[in-house]
Order: C-alpha cells, then structure tokens, then sequence
C-alpha cells in the first residue's frame, strides 16, 4: 500500500502540472523525480510506520482507542514530515529562478510531486495502516517456528494475537534491534567520543569548504551516451571526420532592430523567441545612402579582421559573408557605378530577392516606395566550442567595437541607433553562467528557507543553527565529491546542486524535531543530564526511519547506475552522495553536537524572549533531590528503570509522591508526550 500511495503521486501531480499550472512541456528532467520521490516517499512512510509501532507504549488509555491511538501517531508523524516537506519542496522549487526552462519546469514538477506525496501520506496511508491493523496484522510473508522457516502466507494464532492485544492495550512494547542499537552502543559511542567526532568533522568542514570553491563551469558540450554506444561514434566521427566548411559559431553584426518584445512570450515554450522589434528611425533613402554604401564596406573590413583566440583571427576568411561587398562586386561586373547616388534602396533589394541575400537583408514594400527593414553582416569563427570564461572577452570586446561605431563621428546617424552584435555561441556562454548562478541561488535560498522553516517547527534558535551547521557541512562534502570525481557544473550538475540542499535536510530535521520535542522524565539517572536523555530519545525514536529511509533511498537510486544514459547514472550517483553523506553528518555531527552543548534551558526557545523573559510552561523542571520529600505532579508520565532494558511502560498519577533515595525530572517541552526507558543496560 506504501508503494502504491508513492507511485499514484506521480499521476496525480502530471495533473496538476499539465492541467492546472498549464505547463506544456514534459522533458526528460522530470521523469527523474520518480527516482527522488522513491526515498522521500519511503521517508514519510517509514516515519508514519514507526510513530504507529512507538505508539504502542503510551499507556493503556491510548491503546484501548483506535481512534486515539490514531489520532496520536497521525498528529505526531504529520508534523514532522510537514517540516522536511515544506523544506524539501521549497529547494526544488527554488530551481524556479532559473532563466532555463527545462530546469525551471523540473523545479515546479518535482516541487509539485513532493507536495502531493505528503498529502497522500496524511490521507491515504493512514487508512492503510487501519486497515493493516485491523484486518491484515495477522498474516505473514514468512513463516518463523522453531522447526522450520517457510516462504508461504501464514496466519498468527489467536493465542499471539490475544497477547499482542493485551501488551498493547497495557502499553508495553519491545524494543526493536535497531531502536535498541541506537539506544544503547550507539548512544553510548557518541557519548563517549563526541569530542573527538566534533574535532574530525569540524576539519572535515574546513577540507570541504576549500574542496568546494574549486568547482568550475564546464566547458564541453553535455555527453549523453557513453563512448561505446553507436551513436555516441556516429556523432565523434561526424565532427571530427568529415569537412564542415569551417562552420562553427556564428558571429553577426544587426541593424534595424532595437529589441525583442517578449511581453507576450510563454517562458515555458521553448520555441517562442518573442517578437522583433524593429527601429522606426532606420530609414535609408538617397539622403544618406552613399554614406551607408561606403560606411558598411568599412565596417565590413574591420569587423571580419578582428582578433580571436591565441593570435588567431575570430572569423575564417572563406565564411564570411559582407552583403555591401558582394552587392559592390556585382555592380562592378556589370558596368555599373558604387556607390549608387539615387535609387540604392530599390536597387539593393532587388538584387538581394534575385541573388539570394534575403537573410542577410530584408526589404519590404508600402504603397509608396519600397524600403530596408534590416540588414547583417555575418561571419563564422575559428571557434569551436569555447568555454565561458575565454568567450566573455571577445564577447566584451565585440560590445567595446559596437560602442565604438556608436560613438564614431564617420559613422552616419542612422546606422547609431540600433546596431548591436549577437553570435549563436552566446547562448553556450550564458547558459554556463546561468548554471553557475543556479547553483548558487538555489543552494543559498534553499538554505534560508530551511533556516525559517525550522525556526518556525522548534521555536529553537540553537538547534536550527547547529542543523543549518550541519546541512551546510553536506552541501559542501558533496560539491567537493564532484571536485574529487571531477565532475564540472553542467546541466546535470547544476540541478544537482540546486536540489543539495533540499535532499540533505530531511535526516537532520528529523533528528532536530525530534530533540526539541523529546518529552524528558526519567529516574536514577543523577549522573545523566537531560540533554543527554533529550539527545539519547531523539535518535531511539527517529533513528530507525532515518536509517531506513537512507538505505531504502540508496538502493532506489542505485539502480540508475544501469541506465545507458549517462545523464541517468550521474542523477543516481549524486543522490547516493547526498544520502550517505547526509546520513554520516546527521548521526556523526549533529548528534555529537546535541550530546555535547544541546540546549537544555528555555533561553535558547525564541517563545521564551518574545514573551518577555518569563519563566514558560516548556521551561519548568519538577526536581527532588535525597533531601527533598515530596514532589506534586499531575497527571504525568513517570519512567522508571528496567533492568532488561526491553519494556517500555507509563503510570500515570494525581498525588504526591515521596522520594528518598531517587531523582525525578520532569519536563513538558513539547506538544505530545514521548516516553522512553532511560536504563542503561541492555
């Protein structure tokens, strides 16, 4: 039923997309969301699972009510994914101040995806867990007796599943072996060498930190296929076998176009360039045409001689194409004068519509007489697929000649107006650029939004900065991985990079959450200080769905790895990077952060300073000590130790109660109560 409520998200969403945000456009990009809602899917899920399970030691009141019971795990596991979905979802959508369109449709569609995968989790897999429990708890996979182990559906007998009611119903639940893994070796590891973890990973930081400002755009064309694949060699034989003419990147000079009109374009559409707009004051008439004709051979000559790359010339002298030369060329040959004095506009368009001029000159009729609307002069480089940072001086060095036609006293005053220069390779160069900023932007607002978010769900100034510390140390370790395997930021890559930030919230969140509402009441345990219990319950609750859904979200994206694609295979091996290193910060660092300085007072409770600096309900401890005799509670969970470390249970009580030789602590810092064995042993 999990699965299902994940893969009916997708549907749902190409609803949305299609029909009510009226995308058209459904690129290759958004089919790898599949992937990534895959682990984000099984996350909720395993959170939502494992709050049901956990909620069978809140007491006996709870468990006798379905509804309750419910109830509890429903408001309890909806927040928490409510945080890491917002956060999760906004890093994609972030991907929306990209000027590139299949990114920026790749950010909505997944954003989207997201979205409606939590509410699918809030609505549909509750019921399924209804329905599980009351229907199908019973039934097995597999078969376990003492005798033999089998593969075929088996029924519990009624005996276990009496039993399995009643513990239930009395609130008792046993551990599990990762609950208990993390609750005591795992607890007792980090403890022990939080300093030494702190240390490491604090250089780590620092290692990273440089590692990652070494990334780089990339400066070769995007390759799909691997080198093997037939068309991979179809495509290197092609360019680099066979004459091309020398025909590579495109270089014009325009006038009598003052701008493009895109006030009516759909940016989504990636076949609507917009409208040209042309310059009203471009009027060649016999009043200035000689200046025109003998002008635009000058610039013709000037322009095609201009400097390339490593003392070449930019243009290829046998592909450039100057229209006033070839124009001066077939008047000479028929006997004809240059410049024309009279009738030069009627004569140049009609030979440009005979000869075939018509792209690099365009005329146009009224009833009147018959004038130029625009006109080029173009040339092919000597370049061939030229990185950003070495085509952006001859890219400001061609807008300095531009500027100097403007400012030229010999050039005629209608030629000043509109003249701008563009080239085809231009669009490579922004594109680089723009992925740069992409990257940038997405991982910085990605960052800030996370930072508001988990203000907002813990009201806990320290433990957002310690998970914002802790986020930023994934993001860096990832962009120097992609150093290391020297990967350059590319298309791929820099959606990779928009998304990090989002994609290594999650654990850490979860770990978050969970310290700042952990519930702490517990008992001999003097020499234990309560972020240590805070710190110990956060990651016996939420370790298991962490860790589960790390792994299940490893082995999802694993399986990109066999794809023929390589856009496919580096999708994959990215978010396996994400992961895993989200997974060793969040349980190396940041909880080696919660067990060495996590708050434990209410001054770091943003609640507790907007209210004036008074003493807060989350802020009051109920403490006795040897000397102390009594301690009043109501109606509040007390723990006491196991010796066997297996059993949870809860009193409840409305009297005092007298304690000579034990320590009690109670506090109410959070909105539902979460109640652990604190014993050490095992």
């Amino acid at each position: 039923m999990g699965m299902l409520q994940i893969l009916l998200g997708f549907p749902l969403t190409y609803f949305i997309y299609r029909v009510v945000l009226q995308y058209y456009w459904m690129g290759i990009l958004n089919f790898l969301s599949l992937f990534i809602i895959l682990g984000i899917g099984a996350d909720d899920i395993f959170i939502f699972s494992d709050t049901w399970k956990q909620s069978h030691s809140e007491g006996s009141k709870l468990n006798k009510d379905l509804k309750a019971k419910l109830g509890w795990t429903w408001r309890r596991s909806s927040r928490t994914t409510l945080v890491t979905t917002v956060t999760t979802a906004a890093a994609f959508f972030a991907n929306m101040i990209s000027e590139i369109p299949p990114i920026r449709q790749f950010g909505v569609f997944t954003g989207v995806l997201v979205i409606v995968n939590y509410i699918l989790v809030i609505i549909w897999f509750p019921s399924a867990l209804v329905i599980h429990y009351k229907y199908l708890e019973k039934y097995f996979l597999f078969c376990i007796t003492d005798d033999s182990v089998s593969c075929l559906p088996c029924v519990r007998s009624k005996e276990e599943m009496n039993e399995k009611k009643r513990s239930i119903e009395q609130g008792e639940r046993n551990l599990r072996l990762l609950e208990r893994f993390f609750k005591f070796p795992y607890t007792k590891f980090v403890d022990k060498f939080k300093i030494v973890l702190l240390l490491v990973f604090l250089i780590l930081f620092g290692v990273t930190s440089y590692g990652a400002s070494l990334i780089t755009p990339d400066d070769e064309p995007a390759v799909f296929l691997p080198d093997g694949h037939n068309f991979a060699l179809f495509g290197r034989m092609s360019s680099e076998t066979f004459y091309t003419g020398g025909r590579t990147g495109r270089f014009a000079l325009v006038w009598g176009i003052s701008g493009i009109d895109r006030s009516k374009r759909n940016i989504e559409d990636i076949s609507d360039f917009g409208k040209p707009v042309y310059d009203d004051n471009f009027i060649i008439d016999d009043s200035n045409a000689v200046q025109v004709q003998n002008f635009m051979l000058d610039a013709c000559e000037e322009y095609f001689d201009f400097d390339g790359l490593d003392g070449e010339k930019l243009f290829n002298s046998d592909t450039t194409d100057c229209f006033m030369e070839s124009y001066q060329s077939y008047l000479l040959s028929n006997n004809h004068t240059f410049p024309v004095q009279t009738g030069f506009v009627e004569s140049i368009c009609t030979w440009a519509d005979q000869y075939g001029w018509q792209s690099d000159i365009t005329c146009n009729s009224s009833d009147e007489d018959m004038y130029i609307v625009w006109f080029q002069i173009r040339g092919y480089s000597t370049l061939s697929r030229t990185p950003e940072s070495k085509l952006r001086p001859i890219w400001q060095s061609l807008e300095d000649f531009v500027q100097g036609i403007k400012d030229s006293d010999d050039t005629p005053e209608v030629l000043k107006s509109s003249v701008f220069q563009t080239s085809t390779m231009y669009v490579n160069m922004e594109t680089e650029s723009e992925l740069v900023r992409a990257a940038i932007y997405g991982i910085f607002f990605s960052l800030v939004f996370v930072f508001i978010v988990l203000l907002i769900s813990t009201y806990d100034i320290v433990i957002t900065i310690y998970a914002i510390f802790s986020i930023g140390g994934v993001v860096l370790s990832i962009l120097s991985l992609m150093v290391l395997f020297e990967w350059k930021l590319g298309l791929i890559e820099s959606i990779c990079a928009a998304i990090l930030a989002g994609l290594s919230v999650d654990y850490i969140v979860h770990l978050a959450v969970a310290y700042r509402e952990a519930k702490v009441k517990f008992s001999k345990e003097q020499d234990k200080s309560k972020r240590y219990i805070k710190a110990r319950m956060a990651v016996t609750e939420l370790g298991i769905s962490v860790l589960s859904a790390s792994i299940t979200t490893t082995l999802s994206s694993i399986m990109l790895f066999f794809t023929t694609l390589i856009f496919f295979v580096q999708f994959g091996q990215f978010i396996v990077m994400a992961i895993v290193s989200s997974t060793i910060w969040a349980f190396g660092f940041f909880m080696a952060l919660l067990f060495t300085i996590g708050p434990e007072t209410p001054y770091s409770n943003i609640l507790f300073w907007l209210k004036g600096c008074k003493e807060t309900p989350t802020s009051k401890l109920a403490i006795s000590s040897p000397s102390s005799s009594t301690v009043p509670y109501q109606s509040t969970t007390y723990i006491t130790s196991s010796s066997s470390g297996q059993k949870l249970s809860t009193t409840q009580s409305s009297e005092s109660t007298s304690s000579e030789d034990s320590t009690s602590v109670t506090t109410t810092d959070s909105s539902y109560t979460s109640s652990v064995d604190t014993s050490e042993s095992s």
